[in-house]
């Protein structure tokens, strides 16, 4: 088949929703399908692949988001596809896969009370991400991907699509197991060591947003946290990029690495990753730590979650914003044995070797085929 694929950025090494448009074109090239990238911005790719550019300039979200739309719609005219799948909001499509949070969801669980997030709707922005959804999901031609069973019930909540309709399809995201394996544990424990924390229990923080991937909560939770053989590795922010105060006393136990080309081996490092996340459609991050032997902490509010098995093969949270609950669950994991924690890492990358790329791909070019029929 002849796929477009559209996400405004795509790169292997970037964000998740961008690692996730460029492992998808290479699962499809694998799989024998030729794949066109349309896209603003594309890192090099693994795979070979055609590349549309939609060029602008352009400052501000509102903008950016108006002017990527017009020009995808542009360069959909001047080509032909059997199928043209949307990692963005983007209007026509085919099949739009739901990567970024559902921004109806976002914005009740951002702004809870009704009066500000009246006040929130009437923004620009809001309203033109709002707008480009609603039009996705009330399009009866368009098939949704959903990468959770939460992600297609919020659907069914906002727009009032029935998600065991022919619309909806729950397809989980895979990891790359070349890449994320417990082979990468060795090189984790040289970084331990280069780092001095031989002897402390390592956590890892891996995003790029502060306040929606719960990172405001983590080190609110560590502020009042009195055990003092954990660190904290923060891969994905730089210590400029944090718009709050951190205590000096937590500071202490914090690491910023910033964005790096390989995350396995900081997986690898680590004891358990923890996100908080108020609003992920999956959260890669955490499959790609289980899949390196390194169990995840997260919350209800991520549709990985729906994976783990908690206190097997990682813990969830309930509130996502409970700093109580967070440290509950940390205390909950120092409390485990040696040989304990050992036996929830294996099973968490046991647990992840359920989830492969090729079996996403199959499974998208089967939903393909029926929509090209």
């Amino acid at each position: 088949m002849k796929i477009a694929v559209i996400r405004r950025e795509c790169g292997p090494s970037w964000g998740g929703a961008e690692r996730d448009c460029a492992q998808t074109i290479r699962t499809l090239t694998e799989l024998g399908h030729k794949v066109t990238l349309i896209a603003r911005k594309l890192e090099s790719p693994t795979h070979e692949v055609d590349f549309i550019p939609v060029e602008y300039a352009a400052r501000g979200s509102v903008l950016k988001n108006y002017l990527f739309f017009r020009g995808v719609r542009q360069a959909l005219r001047k080509a032909e596809f059997d199928i043209v799948y949307g990692l963005s909001r983007v209007h026509p499509v085919d099949v739009y896969k739901v990567v970024d949070p559902l921004h109806a969801a976002y914005i009740e669980s951002r702004y809870p009370d009704k009066l500000s997030r009246g006040l929130a709707v009437m923004s620009l922005r809001h309203r033109l991400l709002l707008s480009l959804e609603r039009r996705l999901m009330l399009d009866p031609q368009v098939r949704i991907v959903c990468m959770s069973k939460l992600v297609a019930g919020q659907i069914e909540q906002h727009y009032g699509v029935d998600p065991s309709s022919d619309r909806v399809r729950v397809i989980r995201n895979g990891v790359d197991l070349e890449q994320f394996n417990p082979a990468v544990r060795k090189a984790g424990k040289q970084l331990r060591e280069k780092l001095g924390l031989e002897n402390r229990t390592v956590l890892i923080f891996v995003g790029g947003e502060t306040r929606r991937k719960g990172f405001e909560t983590l080190i609110n939770a560590m502020s009042s946290w009195q055990n003092a053989e954990y660190h904290l590795l923060v891969v994905g922010l730089s210590r400029e990029g944090v718009p709050f105060h951190i205590p000096p006393r937590v500071q202490e136990r914090l690491t910023f690495v910033g964005w790096v080309s390989n995350p396995e081996i900081y997986y690898g490092a680590a004891d358990l990753l923890v996100l908080p996340t108020r609003s992920d459609p999956f959260g890669m991050v955490c499959l790609e730590a289980m899949a390196c032997g390194t169990p995840a902490l997260t919350t209800a509010a991520a549709g990985v979650s729906e994976i783990i098995e908690t206190g097997a093969t990682g813990f969830i949270m309930e509130d996502p914003q409970s700093e109580r609950e967070l440290m509950d669950r940390l205390e909950e994991y120092l409390s485990l044995s040696e040989s304990q924690r050992v036996i929830m890492g294996e099973q968490a990358a046991y647990r992840a070797t359920q989830f492969s790329w090729e079996k996403h791909g199959e499974m998208l070019a089967n939903l393909f085929q029926e929509v090209k029929r």
